[in-house]
């Protein structure tokens, strides 16, 4: 084995680890995940032969030089600075630009797919075990307050059930792209095609009864993007072991509903009914948090359409009018319209222009070797990429430092990749 390739291994450990404690235990202590990223950048810059080509450097400084102006305009709209949006908008991506060149190989990309469906494993198992033990199925086995220090919320009834953890935030990005990797499993060793199987119904299942309206709609709408997005012919070529699993999941389903019916005086069909039916129901009214939240976001947008109020602008109204206050008065559960207000209609449109950069890319690459494994590692990225943005609608969480992280390190995978195979100019 040369150095070169130990070494690169050595990083890709870190990056796992890194990855690990971000998205399957985020409510650790911040200050370890802090000592695991700043191993992971050391040991890149230490042990990897760094090169940042000007495709990355120019989109940066660019980035860079527009948020430093949106600070300064909530400075003159008199909006206190805020250490953590400048971590957000300015050192975040300076990371991610500097931890990109990490996955620029086949074999970098292949490792990265592995764990995070290694990772898409051990969160489904995880809120798996959680829900068994909410309805009473199983004793407690897992206390997530005393190994990280957060407790899941749990509502259990006979007409409504609800459990949520700290991890399920990256079923966001986890969820869409184990669906487009389970699609594509053929192309996978036998053990991760093991994996993925298991992962498929897990995940989903953990998403509709999560009690997460976000979770569950994305659900649902990847389940229907995929059946009309995906090839005819690939529906139509049924194995037979598929139909066998399905009608063993139909039958241990039954057994499951009349255990918990007649054991536990559970009835799980109703309050499965009635968890859904609440997912799609509405809490806008102008009387609701969320509805205040929009009338408010939108008032303050008016005022300044264009530039917007600065990045760490907030709304004094809605502060005093909610009645859990918070220390970042500047976030809110509608992202999208907190940054049209503080960043205005320019900022928006500076956005989606990075934005749609990165879908195209991902998505030229996953088309031109679609059928190649690459290509169905790439598309997943793509899709998790797209629905970790459908949730930023409704969570702030969608700055996550893993899921940009994810995203760049793929599109850089894909520049070089492209050198000599597809012209850089078509994406």
């Amino acid at each position: 084995m040369t150095k070169s390739l130990t070494n690169k291994r050595i990083i890709l450990s870190f990056m796992a680890i890194w990855l690990f404690l971000m998205m399957a235990i985020p409510s650790i202590d911040s200050r370890i995940k802090m000592i695991s990223l700043a191993i992971f950048i050391v040991g890149h810059v230490l042990l990897n032969n760094v090169k940042i080509s000007d495709a990355m450097i120019w989109p940066l400084l660019i980035w860079l030089l527009f948020f430093l102006f949106t600070f300064i305009n909530a400075s003159i709209n008199e909006f206190r600075f805020d250490t953590s949006l400048f971590e957000i908008y300015i050192i975040r991506p300076v990371v991610f630009v500097l931890l990109a060149p990490v996955i620029d190989k086949e074999d970098d990309l292949h490792r990265m797919t592995h764990i995070l469906i290694i990772l898409t494993l051990f969160i489904g198992i995880y809120n798996f075990i959680i829900f068994m033990q909410a309805i009473g199925l199983i004793p407690k086995v897992l206390d997530e307050e005393m190994l990280f220090g957060t407790k899941p919320i749990t509502i259990v009834t006979n007409n409504f059930f609800t459990y949520r953890s700290s991890n399920q935030t990256a079923l966001m990005f986890l969820m869409p792209f184990i669906l487009i990797i389970g699609a594509g499993k053929e192309y996978f060793t036998s053990g991760y095609r093991k994996m993925i199987s298991i992962c498929v119904p897990l995940i989903f299942m953990v998403c509709l009864t999560s009690g997460r309206r976000i979770l569950q709609i994305e659900a649902l709408l990847a389940i229907a993007a995929h059946m009309v997005l995906r090839p005819w012919n690939r529906i139509k070529t049924v194995k037979r072991k598929y139909i066998i699993m399905f009608m063993v999941a139909i039958l241990g389903g039954i057994i499951m509903l009349y255990f918990l019916n007649t054991a536990l005086n559970f009835n799980l069909y109703r309050a499965s009914w009635m968890t859904l039916k609440d997912a799609f129901g509405s809490s806008l009214g102008k009387n609701s948090n969320r509805g205040f939240q929009i009338q408010e976001l939108l008032r303050m947008w008016k005022e300044k359409p264009i530039i917007g109020w600065g990045i760490s602008a907030y709304s004094s109204r809605y502060n005093e009018w909610r009645s859990a206050g918070r220390g970042e008065n500047w976030s809110y559960e509608f992202f999208y319209l907190a940054l049209l207000f503080q960043i205005g209609l320019i900022g928006i449109c500076f956005l989606g222009i990075y934005v749609y950069r990165i879908f195209r890319r991902l998505y030229k690459f996953s088309q031109v070797y679609s059928k190649h494994i690459d290509g169905i590692m790439v598309k997943a990225i793509l899709w998790g990429y797209i629905g970790f943005l459908f949730c930023g609608a409704s969570n702030p969480l969608v700055t996550s430092s893993w899921m940009w992280f994810i995203v760049i390190a793929c599109v850089n995978y894909c520049k070089q990749q492209n050198n000599g195979k597809l012209h850089l100019m078509d994406l």
